[in-house]
């Protein structure tokens, strides 16, 4: 499933959090009175909430990875400003690893808990 977030940034929602999803909102997908991405919007605010800050700092899969990063800059925090990454690569024998630095800058007021870290390896070729 691909989600469009407030700011146009689109992801594909990782396996994982699409299985727990479809698991705790079961119910509510049979009646189809919302559309899945709806539903899926409310569990991400309810259900994960505060979880999805255990994997910044971290290498983590890559899908996961792209996902949280578009949330994050693509969510409206009503505050005005705009949304900064950076990105950094460094290789070693077998992988490259991918840093991005991501947050919301309002001139000095960094929201959405100041700049936050979050990566993953691809094996070289």
């Amino acid at each position: 499933m691909e989600i469009k977030f407030d700011y146009g940034f689109e992801a594909k929602v990782p396996k994982i959090f699409l299985k727990e999803f479809r698991e705790d909102r079961k119910e509510e997908i049979k009646k189809g009175e919302l559309q899945e991405e709806d539903l899926f919007f409310e569990w991400l605010e309810e259900k994960f909430g505060d979880r999805k800050y255990d994997y910044y700092g971290k290498i983590v899969d890559k899908e996961i990875a792209l996902f949280l990063i578009a949330e994050h800059l693509g969510t409206d925090y009503g505050d005005g400003g705009y949304p900064r990454d950076e990105v950094m690569e460094f290789k070693d024998n077998e992988f490259k690893y991918i840093i991005v630095c991501f947050g919301w800058a309002n001139g000095e007021n960094m929201k959405g808990g100041g700049y936050n870290f979050i990566g993953w390896k691809e094996k070289i070729k």
